[in-house]
């Protein structure tokens, strides 16, 4: 049996909780530290200035 989504709501990835938050976080330091490029689309700010060198914004 399949989890479904809450009703209301799209598929797709649910909110991380704490510990989740800074695994998915040392991932993207450590992808980073291979001077890999990484696009994050995220709502999360203090993550997104935490890791970014750029910020590009789109209205």
């Amino acid at each position: 049996m399949s989890a479904q989504p809450a009703p209301g709501r799209r598929g797709g990835a649910a909110a991380l909780g704490v510990k989740e938050s800074r695994r998915v976080l040392e991932t993207i330091l450590d992808v980073k530290r291979r001077e890999l490029p990484i696009v994050l689309i995220s709502h999360n700010l203090p993550y997104v200035f935490e890791v970014a060198d750029r910020i590009h914004q789109r209205a």
